[in-house]
C-alpha cells in the first residue's frame, strides 16, 4: 500500500450517511457507488464504519495518513475528517485513554467482504501507535502466519479465515482463536484448497528441505490426495512460494526456533504423507494398508518419528478394554478412512493452537505477566456463509454471526432506545428487525438445534438420520426452520437473518464428538520427535479437561465468554461490504451490496443516529471532566449546594451549545454527533496551555537547580584545582631545591677539582723553584741517562737505581740531580714561563690515565704527583 495526496481533512460529499437529504436505500446506494467509483472505500452510517471491499490496493494506507489520523484530538468533530479504518481505531484508543474503559471493535460481514484486510490495517495503525519500542514490526509478524495456517480459499473468497480471532491487550496484540476448521485439512469442496501453508511447503521449499521432508517436486501437487481432491491448487495474484518465505521469517521473528521450525514443517509433510495411505478389503470389516501405499506409510512414519508397523496398526486396529481384558478390534474401511483423517486433522488442529498460544506469538507480544487495566480488543471471525453443501461448520459459523448480529441490534437498537425511555428523552422510534428468534431457533420445549445434537451424540446407537428426525419433529412448525424429507442425506433449513442456508446433517455427529482414539495418541507420545511429544501431551490434556463435552458445547461456551467480554467494553462497529460476488474491482453489484446492508442493518442504524444522541455522559462524569473551563469553578471540588447538574448547565451556557444539539436526561447528558467538539477543543487549549505552563515551570525549576549544582561544581572544581596546583607547586619547589642541591654539589666538586689541579701546580712550581734555587747550575753524574718509562724512571731514580742517586739523600736534592743528568735543552736556564707548559700537558695526560688515583688524599701523597709531573716535563734521553 502507499499513500497520495488524496485529501484526508476535508471530506468528499457525503460522507456520512446520516448527512443525506433522502435517507432511503436508493440514496445509500447512489453514495457507495459514487465513493466506491472513486477508490474512496469507506463510509460512515453514525457510529457504524461501512467498507466496501475494493479487491484491489487503493492509497489510503501510507505512514502519511496514519500520522494524520493520530494527530486528531480525543473527542474532535469526525466531521473534519474522511471516514477511515485508521479514524475508528484512533477513535477507540483515544477513547480508552480518555475514559479509562476497555474498548471492543467487530469487524462484521460476509465471507470475501474483507474483514481480515481490516483487521490488518487497524493493527498497523494500532501498533504504529507505539512507535520506536519494536512492537509494530512483532504485532505484524503474526498476521503471515495466521492467514498461513488458519486462511484458505473458498469460492466466495481466496483468503478467507477459516477461524475466529479476537486480538486483545494493546500493549502487545494477545490473540485468542475460535473453532478452527478442522475438516478442511482432509476435505474441501470442488474449486477450493487446503490451508495455505501446504501449498506454500511444497511450492517454497529448498531442494535441502525436500529431501529433510520427503516432498516431491514443486510442480507435483498432485501426488497428494489432500491436495488435489479439490480440483484447485493456485490462487490468482498469489506467490505460495515467496509466502512461504515470508511466513519463515515470521515465525522467527516471533521467537520459534529453527530446530521447531524443522519440527513445525516436518509435521505438515506427515499430515499430507497420510492423506495417500490407501486401504483394501480384506473382509467385511477388516482392511489393511494397501501395497502401493507402503512409501506413504514409511515416509509418514519417518516424519512422526514412529515405526511403520505400529503406525499401520493404529491406523487399521483399535484397542479395547472389555471385561478387565484388552482385546484388539479390526475397523472397516470407513472407519479406517476416518481413523486416518481424524490423526490428520488432530495433528493440524493441535499444531495450530501450540502455534498460537504455545509457541510465543502470545508470550512474545505480551509484556511482562501483568496485565494492563484497559485494552483495546479487535474481532475478525468468519463470515456468514453459504455453500452448495453446508455442514457442521457453517452452521457453528453462521450461529456465531447470528450472536454477533443480535449483539449489534442489542447496542445500536434495543439498548438505545431503552435508554432514551428511561431517561425521560423525546424521540422518533425507528423500527428495526431482530434476529434474536432466527439464532434461538427454539420451539415451545426450549430445545435448540445444536442442544439436539449434543443429545443426540450421547445416544448410543445415535445417527445423523436419527438426529435429523428428531429436527423435524421439534422444529417443525418453527417459522425459521424447514425440513425437506425427500433429500437422501437430510437436509434441513434455517432462516437466518442473512438469508436461508441448507445444511446437510451427514457427519454432524461424528463432527460434534471430534473423538480420537487412544491408540493414536499413544502412537505420538511413543515419538522420538520432541515437538510430536509434546503435541501428544497437549491432546491427552485436552481430552481429559474436554470429558464428554462435544465441540458445538464448547463453541457455545466460547460464544458466551466472548459475548461477555464484548458487553463490558465500548463497542465500534466495522461494517464490511462485498461488492460482487466475481472478487473483481471496480464492479459493483447493486442487489448483492443491498441485500447485505439491509442484512447489517445499515439503514436503520442511520436514521437512529440522525434521530438519536450517540454521545452521552453521566451528570457527574460531564461535570468532572469540563467543570475546569469554567473560571469560577476550577478544578477542585464542587462548593456547597452546587450540583453535578448545575455545573453541567453553566457549561452549556458558558459554552452556547444550541438547545437542539443536546437533551439533559435524568442521568446523562445526550449530545447530537461531534456536538462535544467545541468543549474538547477548549479542554486540550487549556491542557496545552496547562502542559506549557507545567513544563515552563519543571525548565525554570530544574534551570535553578542546575545552575546550583553548576556553581556548586564550579566551587568544587575550583577547590579541588586549587589543592592539586598547591600539591604540584609543593612537589616543584622540593624538586627545584633537589636540583639547587645537586647544582651545588656538582659545581663544588667541580671548583674542588679545579683548585686541586691549581695547588697541585702551584706546590710543583714551588718545588721546581726551591730545587732551582738549592741546586743552581748544570750537574752531571758521569753516566748519561737513558729514556725511561715515565713510571720505571721515576721508580729508578727514586729507589736510588740510578749510579749518580744517593738514597741518602734528602728527595728534594734528586730533581738537581736529575735535571743535571737530563739532557734537556735549556735545562739550566729554564724559567716558569718554559717549564710550565711541559707540566700542564703532562699534568692533563696524566689526569686522564689516573683517575682511579684521584681519591689519594695527604700531603705526601699531592707532593709525590708534582714531583711525578715535575719529572715529565723534562723526558730523558
Amino acid at each position: 500500500m502507499y499513500f497520495t495526496s488524496v485529501s484526508l481533512c476535508v471530506p468528499l460529499p457525503c460522507s456520512d450517511l446520516t448527512h443525506l437529504s433522502y435517507l432511503n436505500e436508493p440514496g445509500i446506494l447512489h453514495v457507495l457507488r459514487h465513493r466506491y467509483g472513486g477508490d474512496t472505500v469507506y463510509t460512515t452510517a453514525g457510529p457504524v464504519l461501512v467498507a466496501v471491499n475494493p479487491f484491489k490496493a487503493v492509497p489510503l494506507y501510507g505512514p502519511e495518513a496514519a500520522r494524520h489520523y493520530s494527530r486528531r484530538g480525543s473527542e474532535e468533530a469526525a466531521d473534519s475528517y474522511e471516514p477511515h479504518v485508521f479514524l475508528t481505531a484512533d477513535q477507540a484508543y483515544k477513547q480508552m485513554v480518555a475514559l479509562n474503559q476497555s474498548q471492543s471493535v467487530l469487524i462484521t460481514g460476509e465471507s470475501g467482504a474483507g474483514k481480515t484486510e481490516s483487521t490488518k490495517k487497524m493493527m498497523k495503525y494500532l501498533a504504529a501507535l507505539a512507535g520506536g519500542t519494536g512492537m509494530e514490526d512483532r504485532v505484524l509478524q503474526t498476521n503471515p502466519i495466521l492467514e498461513a495456517f488458519g486462511n484458505a480459499k473458498t469460492i466466495h473468497n481466496n483468503n478467507s479465515s477459516r477461524f475466529g480471532k479476537l486480538i486483545g491487550n494493546i500493549c502487545g496484540a494477545l490473540t485468542h482463536t475460535y473453532l478452527l476448521e478442522k475438516s478442511r485439512v482432509a476435505h474441501q469442496q470442488a474449486g477450493e484448497r487446503s490451508y495455505h501453508i501446504f501449498y506454500q511447503l511444497c511450492r517454497g521449499a529448498s531442494d535441502e528441505e525436500r529431501q529433510l521432508y520427503l516432498l516431491p517436486p514443486a510442480a507435483d501437487l498432485a501426488s497428494f490426495a489432500y491436495l488435489s481432491g479439490s480440483g484447485c491448487t493456485t490462487i490468482a495474484d498469489m506467490d505460495d512460494a515467496a509466502e512461504f518465505g515470508r511466513v519463515k521469517r515470521a515465525l522467527a521473528a516471533v521467537g520459534i526456533a529453527p530446530e521447531q521450525q524443522r519440527g513445525l514443517f516436518a509435521l505438515l509433510a506427515a499430515v499430507l504423507w497420510l492423506g495417500n495411505v490407501r486401504f483394501a478389503a480384506l473382509h467385511e470389516d477388516a482392511v489393511e494398508v494397501e501395497a502401493g501405499s507402503m512409501g506413504a506409510v514409511g515416509a509418514a512414519a519417518a516424519l512422526l518419528g514412529c515405526g511403520e508397523a505400529a503406525l499401520v496398526a493404529a491406523l487399521t486396529t483399535r484397542r479395547m478394554l472389555a471385561g478387565g481384558e484388552r482385546i484388539t478390534r479390526e475397523l472397516n474401511m470407513e472407519a479406517a478412512l476416518d481413523n486416518r483423517d481424524a490423526l490428520a486433522k488432530a495433528i493440524y488442529a493441535t499444531l495450530f493452537k501450540w502455534l498460537v498460544e504455545q509457541a510465543r506469538i502470545n508470550a512474545a507480544l505480551a509484556v511482562g505477566k501483568q496485565q494492563s487495566e484497559t485494552t483495546l480488543s479487535i474481532l475478525d471471525i468468519y463470515g456468514f456463509e453459504q455453500f452448495q453443501e453446508n455442514s457442521f461448520e457453517q452452521l457453528c459459523i453462521n450461529y456465531a454471526n447470528e450472536r454477533l448480529q443480535q449483539q449489534f441490534s442489542k447496542h445500536m437498537f434495543r439498548l438505545e432506545q431503552e435508554v432514551y425511555e428511561s431517561e425521560g428523552i423525546d424521540w422518533a422510534h425507528v423500527e428495526f428487525t431482530d434476529n434474536q428468534a432466527g439464532r434461538k431457533a427454539r420451539p415451545p420445549a426450549g430445545v435448540g438445534i445444536l442442544s439436539m445434537l449434543d443429545e443426540e451424540c450421547m445416544m448410543p446407537r445415535g445417527s445423523d438420520a436419527t438426529f435429523a428426525a428428531k429436527l423435524q419433529q421439534h422444529h417443525g412448525g418453527h417459522p425459521r426452520f424447514a425440513y425437506n424429507t425427500k433429500a437422501p442425506a437430510a437436509d434441513f433449513t434455517v432462516q437466518h437473518y442473512a438469508g436461508p442456508v441448507t445444511y446437510s446433517a451427514a457427519k454432524f455427529l461424528d463432527k460434534n464428538r471430534d473423538t480420537l482414539s487412544k491408540d493414536l495418541v499413544a502412537l505420538l507420545q511413543a515419538s522420538s520427535a520432541p515437538l510430536v511429544q509434546r503435541l501428544a501431551a497437549e491432546m491427552e490434556r485436552g481430552q481429559e479437561r474436554r470429558g464428554s463435552q462435544t465441540v458445538g458445547a464448547r463453541f457455545r461456551d466460547q460464544l458466551r465468554d466472548l459475548i461477555q467480554r464484548l458487553d463490558a467494553t465500548a463497542l465500534h462497529f466495522v461494517r464490511c461490504i462485498k461488492p460482487n460476488s466475481q472478487q473483481v474491482a471496480g464492479a459493483f453489484g447493486a442487489p448483492l451490496v443491498l441485500h447485505q446492508l439491509r442484512c447489517c442493518g445499515v439503514l436503520e442504524v442511520a436514521r437512529i443516529a440522525r434521530a438519536g444522541y450517540p454521545t452521552r455522559h453521566l451528570h457527574h462524569e460531564f461535570a468532572a471532566r469540563y467543570k475546569v473551563l469554567l473560571p469560577e469553578l476550577g478544578p477542585g471540588p464542587l462548593p456547597p449546594g452546587i450540583s453535578a447538574l448545575d455545573v453541567c448547565r453553566q457549561l452549556l451556557a458558558h459554552f452556547d451549545v444550541d438547545a437542539s444539539q443536546y437533551r439533559i436526561g435524568r442521568t446523562r447528558l445526550f449530545f447530537r454527533a461531534g456536538m462535544l467538539g467545541q468543549l474538547e477543543d477548549a479542554a486540550a487549549r487549556m491542557q496545552r496551555s496547562a502542559l506549557c505552563i507545567q513544563s515552563t515551570w519543571r525548565m525554570a525549576r530544574c534551570r535553578r537547580a542546575f545552575l546550583r549544582s553548576r556553581r556548586a561544581a564550579v566551587c568544587i572544581q575550583a577547590q579541588w584545582r586549587g589543592c592539586c596546583g598547591r600539591a604540584r607547586f609543593a612537589q616543584l619547589l622540593l624538586q627545584h631545591r633537589a636540583a639547587a642541591r645537586i647544582q651545588a654539589a656538582a659545581r663544588g666538586c667541580a671548583q674542588r677539582r679545579r683548585y686541586q689541579r691549581a695547588l697541585l701546580g702551584v706546590v710543583a712550581v714551588q718545588v721546581g723553584g726551591r730545587v732551582r734555587a738549592r741546586h743552581g747550575g748544570n750537574h752531571t753524574c758521569g753516566v748519561g741517562c737513558q729514556p725511561l718509562p715515565l713510571f720505571r724512571c721515576c721508580r729508578q731514580r727514586l729507589m736510588a737505581c740510578h749510579r749518580c742517586a744517593d738514597p741518602a739523600r734528602d728527595p728534594l736534592a734528586m730533581p738537581a740531580v736529575m735535571l743535571s743528568s737530563c739532557r734537556w735543552p735549556g735545562a739550566g736556564t729554564w724559567s716558569s714561563s718554559t717549564w710550565l707548559p711541559a707540566w700542564l700537558c703532562g699534568a692533563r695526560r696524566r689526569r686522564r690515565s689516573g683517575r682511579r688515583q684521584r681519591r689519594s688524599s695527604g700531603r705526601r701523597r699531592r707532593l709525590r704527583w708534582a714531583f711525578f709531573f715535575w719529572l715529565r716535563s723534562a723526558p730523558c734521553e
